[in-house]
């Protein structure tokens, strides 16, 4: 019954949903998707993960002709379709910078330099002394192998807060392209009720969210939608 009444609920919003995506009109499909230049707007259903976590998710995945916008319907109950809209819109702001390419291409980076990394330390002693092991004939590339792998993480932590600030500035940029799409206000109440529902702390340590968020603290983007708003004033698309 739960889910009869999402799925009711999609189909009454999926219009809205899919009204909003770089300035053009989508056309809707009997699907339930609906498709703009490449994209298919995808509703996901509650699932067992998903009601243990108790969290609403709205995605963007995909590349070329698999491209995918993905809202889960938990999340589509608790949204006003300009909640939802604006939420889509910051999807979209994912796509429009290109930030899944971005990081498709600095990992692809990271890899080969890791590879690279590891076939030059296969062949040094010091690497296999300074962990406790004296290499034997024919057992290096295995415990090259091995090895890199169990220290690797410990050299990469200096990254992470790099990773993590990148990752938020995607989602500020994002936010930026919803708030020149839609009325920043409804992604700023849209926030609200997603950290709300989720359980996040609004003053998360500032050292860990620092070091390991992938998104910026609620307060910090709702501030900085609020000052988007201001700056683009009549900018923004009329309420329809």
């Amino acid at each position: 019954e739960a889910l009869s009444r999402s799925r009711h609920a999609r189909g009454e919003l999926v219009n809205v949903a899919c009204r909003v995506a770089l300035g053009k009109v989508a056309t809707i499909v009997s699907t339930g998707q609906c498709g703009l230049d490449g994209f298919h707007f995808t509703w996901g259903y509650g699932t067992a993960w998903q009601a243990a976590l108790s969290q609403h998710l709205a995605y963007f995945t995909g590349m070329g002709k698999a491209k995918r916008i993905v809202f889960f319907d938990t999340l589509l109950a608790q949204l006003s379709p300009r909640e939802i809209e604006a939420v889509l819109a910051h999807e979209l702001g994912h796509f429009k910078h290109r930030h899944l390419v971005k990081r498709l291409l600095l990992s692809a980076a990271f890899s080969f330099a890791a590879l690279a990394l590891l076939a030059w330390v296969m062949d040094q002693s010091w690497f296999y002394r300074g962990l406790g092991l004296i290499p034997l004939p024919g057992s290096q590339n295995a415990a090259a192998l091995l090895l890199f792998s169990l220290v690797l993480s410990v050299f990469l932590f200096p990254l992470q807060p790099l990773m993590s600030w990148w990752s938020r500035q995607h989602e500020f940029e994002a936010d930026a392209y919803a708030a020149s799409q839609t009325d920043a206000a409804d992604l700023e109440s849209a926030l609200i009720k997603l950290v709300k529902d989720n359980a996040a702390t609004l003053t998360p340590d500032p050292l860990h969210s620092a070091v390991y968020d992938s998104h910026p603290p609620a307060p910090i983007r709702i501030a900085r939608l609020q000052q988007l708003r201001l700056e683009l004033g009549s900018t923004v698309p009329a309420a329809r």
